[in-house]
Protein backbone atom coordinates (compact mmCIF):
# COMPACT_ATOMS: atom_id res chain seq x y z
CA UNK A 1 0.00 0.00 0.00
CA UNK A 2 3.00 2.41 1.38
CA UNK A 3 4.49 1.80 -2.51
CA UNK A 4 1.10 2.20 -3.90
CA UNK A 5 1.20 5.98 -2.41
CA UNK A 6 4.69 6.80 -3.43
CA UNK A 7 3.33 5.68 -7.65
CA UNK A 8 0.81 8.50 -6.88
CA UNK A 9 2.54 11.15 -5.32
CA UNK A 10 5.41 10.39 -7.75
CA UNK A 11 2.59 11.49 -10.88
CA UNK A 12 1.37 14.10 -9.20
CA UNK A 13 5.05 15.49 -9.20
CA UNK A 14 5.58 14.92 -12.74
CA UNK A 15 2.32 16.40 -14.00
CA UNK A 16 3.15 19.83 -11.76
CA UNK A 17 6.73 19.85 -12.79
CA UNK A 18 5.59 19.37 -16.61
CA UNK A 19 2.89 22.19 -16.24
CA UNK A 20 4.23 25.68 -17.72
CA UNK A 21 4.38 28.35 -16.28
CA UNK A 22 2.59 31.05 -18.33
CA UNK A 23 2.35 34.78 -17.42
CA UNK A 24 -1.10 35.83 -16.88
CA UNK A 25 0.33 39.32 -17.46
CA UNK A 26 0.96 39.19 -20.95
CA UNK A 27 -1.52 36.19 -21.80
CA UNK A 28 -2.62 36.78 -25.14
CA UNK A 29 -0.41 39.53 -26.15
CA UNK A 30 1.05 40.41 -29.72
CA UNK A 31 4.93 41.26 -29.61
CA UNK A 32 4.32 44.97 -30.02
CA UNK A 33 1.72 44.82 -27.60
CA UNK A 34 4.74 42.83 -25.26
CA UNK A 35 7.33 45.86 -26.11
CA UNK A 36 4.44 48.23 -25.14
CA UNK A 37 4.28 47.03 -22.06
CA UNK A 38 7.84 47.46 -21.06
CA UNK A 39 8.05 51.02 -22.25
CA UNK A 40 5.17 51.85 -19.32
CA UNK A 41 7.61 50.00 -17.59
CA UNK A 42 10.19 52.46 -17.96
CA UNK A 43 8.25 55.63 -17.68
CA UNK A 44 6.63 54.20 -14.39
CA UNK A 45 9.80 54.40 -12.80
CA UNK A 46 10.68 57.93 -13.36
CA UNK A 47 9.19 60.26 -10.84
CA UNK A 48 6.07 61.92 -12.03
CA UNK A 49 7.92 65.26 -10.86
CA UNK A 50 9.83 64.97 -13.66
CA UNK A 51 7.48 64.33 -15.94
CA UNK A 52 5.25 67.24 -15.56
CA UNK A 53 5.90 70.61 -17.22
CA UNK A 54 8.50 68.41 -19.49
CA UNK A 55 8.65 68.01 -23.29
CA UNK A 56 9.74 64.51 -24.25
CA UNK A 57 12.58 64.27 -26.76
CA UNK A 58 12.76 60.53 -28.26
CA UNK A 59 15.87 59.02 -29.88
CA UNK A 60 14.68 56.18 -31.46
CA UNK A 61 17.66 55.19 -34.27
CA UNK A 62 16.90 53.14 -37.65
CA UNK A 63 14.14 50.52 -37.32
CA UNK A 64 13.32 51.41 -33.58
CA UNK A 65 11.99 54.68 -34.65
CA UNK A 66 8.32 52.57 -35.06
CA UNK A 67 8.08 52.76 -31.53
CA UNK A 68 8.67 56.63 -31.46
CA UNK A 69 4.49 57.27 -30.89
CA UNK A 70 4.08 54.54 -28.65
CA UNK A 71 6.49 56.47 -26.09
CA UNK A 72 5.00 59.70 -26.82
CA UNK A 73 1.61 58.19 -26.12
CA UNK A 74 3.25 56.63 -22.29
CA UNK A 75 5.05 59.82 -21.95
CA UNK A 76 1.59 61.69 -21.84
CA UNK A 77 -0.56 59.35 -20.37
CA UNK A 78 2.00 59.05 -16.96
CA UNK A 79 2.54 63.04 -17.15
CA UNK A 80 -0.85 64.02 -17.04
CA UNK A 81 -1.62 61.46 -14.04
CA UNK A 82 0.33 63.50 -12.08
CA UNK A 83 -1.19 67.28 -12.85
CA UNK A 84 -4.19 67.23 -15.77
CA UNK A 85 -3.78 68.70 -18.67
CA UNK A 86 -0.38 70.21 -17.68
CA UNK A 87 2.34 68.65 -19.58
CA UNK A 88 4.08 70.89 -21.45
CA UNK A 89 7.44 72.86 -20.25
CA UNK A 90 10.41 74.38 -20.41
CA UNK A 91 12.69 71.36 -19.51
CA UNK A 92 13.23 68.46 -21.72
CA UNK A 93 13.19 64.41 -21.55
CA UNK A 94 15.43 63.23 -23.16
CA UNK A 95 14.62 59.53 -23.83
CA UNK A 96 16.52 57.29 -26.04
CA UNK A 97 15.61 53.74 -26.59
CA UNK A 98 18.96 52.06 -27.60
CA UNK A 99 17.31 48.23 -28.44
CA UNK A 100 14.21 46.68 -27.89
CA UNK A 101 13.57 43.04 -29.24
CA UNK A 102 11.48 39.90 -29.20
CA UNK A 103 12.76 36.47 -28.80
CA UNK A 104 11.71 33.01 -28.71
CA UNK A 105 13.94 31.07 -26.84
CA UNK A 106 12.83 27.44 -26.61
CA UNK A 107 10.46 24.93 -26.29
CA UNK A 108 8.11 23.80 -23.73
CA UNK A 109 5.67 21.11 -24.03
CA UNK A 110 2.08 21.41 -21.69
CA UNK A 111 2.34 18.24 -19.94
CA UNK A 112 2.91 14.60 -21.15
CA UNK A 113 0.51 14.67 -24.27
CA UNK A 114 -0.04 18.41 -24.31
CA UNK A 115 1.31 20.82 -27.19
CA UNK A 116 4.73 22.10 -27.75
CA UNK A 117 5.13 25.70 -27.00
CA UNK A 118 7.89 28.49 -27.25
CA UNK A 119 9.15 30.38 -24.79
CA UNK A 120 8.77 34.22 -25.34
CA UNK A 121 11.30 36.78 -24.69
CA UNK A 122 10.62 40.68 -24.88
CA UNK A 123 13.31 42.69 -23.48
CA UNK A 124 13.72 46.87 -24.18
CA UNK A 125 17.22 48.46 -23.50
CA UNK A 126 17.53 52.62 -23.05
CA UNK A 127 18.37 55.36 -20.96
CA UNK A 128 16.34 59.55 -20.39
CA UNK A 129 18.04 62.77 -19.02
CA UNK A 130 16.14 65.67 -17.59
CA UNK A 131 17.78 68.45 -19.91
CA UNK A 132 17.47 70.95 -16.36
CA UNK A 133 19.15 68.32 -13.77
CA UNK A 134 23.14 67.68 -13.03
CA UNK A 135 22.16 64.49 -12.83
CA UNK A 136 23.90 61.31 -14.44
CA UNK A 137 22.33 59.64 -17.09
CA UNK A 138 19.39 57.01 -15.83
CA UNK A 139 19.56 53.47 -17.50
CA UNK A 140 17.24 50.95 -18.10
CA UNK A 141 16.52 47.75 -18.80
CA UNK A 142 13.04 45.62 -18.82
CA UNK A 143 12.35 42.18 -20.03
CA UNK A 144 9.44 40.02 -19.59
CA UNK A 145 8.53 36.25 -20.68
CA UNK A 146 5.91 33.93 -21.64
CA UNK A 147 4.84 30.79 -23.59
CA UNK A 148 2.99 30.92 -26.87
CA UNK A 149 1.65 28.36 -29.07
CA UNK A 150 3.70 27.56 -31.87
CA UNK A 151 0.86 26.98 -34.58
CA UNK A 152 -0.41 30.54 -33.47
CA UNK A 153 2.83 32.64 -33.76
CA UNK A 154 1.82 34.27 -36.98
CA UNK A 155 -1.14 35.92 -35.34
CA UNK A 156 1.22 37.57 -32.36
CA UNK A 157 3.64 39.05 -35.20
CA UNK A 158 3.63 41.94 -37.35
CA UNK A 159 4.99 42.30 -40.95
CA UNK A 160 5.07 45.87 -40.34
CA UNK A 161 7.49 45.21 -37.69
CA UNK A 162 10.21 42.79 -38.91
CA UNK A 163 12.79 43.12 -35.93
CA UNK A 164 9.86 42.00 -33.84
CA UNK A 165 9.47 38.52 -35.78
CA UNK A 166 12.40 36.01 -34.62
CA UNK A 167 13.24 33.54 -35.70
CA UNK A 168 12.42 29.84 -34.07
CA UNK A 169 15.12 28.28 -32.11
CA UNK A 170 16.30 25.40 -33.52
CA UNK A 171 13.90 22.60 -33.17
CA UNK A 172 14.88 19.62 -30.74
CA UNK A 173 14.68 16.27 -33.20
CA UNK A 174 13.06 13.59 -31.08
CA UNK A 175 14.02 14.60 -27.90
CA UNK A 176 10.54 16.16 -27.83
CA UNK A 177 9.06 12.92 -29.19
CA UNK A 178 11.09 10.42 -26.91
CA UNK A 179 10.55 12.69 -23.43
CA UNK A 180 6.91 11.36 -22.94
CA UNK A 181 7.60 8.21 -24.23
CA UNK A 182 10.78 7.57 -21.61
CA UNK A 183 8.14 9.24 -18.62
CA UNK A 184 5.76 6.86 -19.74
CA UNK A 185 8.21 3.62 -20.00
CA UNK A 186 9.41 4.20 -16.34
CA UNK A 187 5.94 4.86 -15.51
CA UNK A 188 4.78 1.10 -16.70
CA UNK A 189 7.70 -0.26 -15.54
CA UNK A 190 7.24 0.88 -12.13
CA UNK A 191 3.76 -0.27 -11.78
CA UNK A 192 5.01 -3.99 -13.34
CA UNK A 193 7.60 -4.23 -10.79
CA UNK A 194 4.93 -2.70 -8.09
CA UNK A 195 2.62 -5.62 -8.93
CA UNK A 196 5.18 -8.63 -9.54
CA UNK A 197 6.40 -7.97 -5.76
CA UNK A 198 3.26 -7.74 -4.43
CA UNK A 199 2.38 -11.39 -6.38
CA UNK A 200 5.13 -12.96 -5.37
CA UNK A 201 4.41 -12.28 -1.56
Amino acid sequence: MQLYKIFLFSIYAIAIILLPAVSAQTAGKTNIQMVVCLIDSSFEKIPQTTLLNTQLKIVAPGNLAVLSSYVQSAFLRYAKAGEPGNVLGNRVLNYTIEDAKVLYTEYEREGIFGETRLVRVASIQGNYLLSTQQEQLQKFIYFIADTIAINSISGFESSSIPFLSPANPPPHGFETLWEPIAIIATLVVTVYLLFTVRSTN
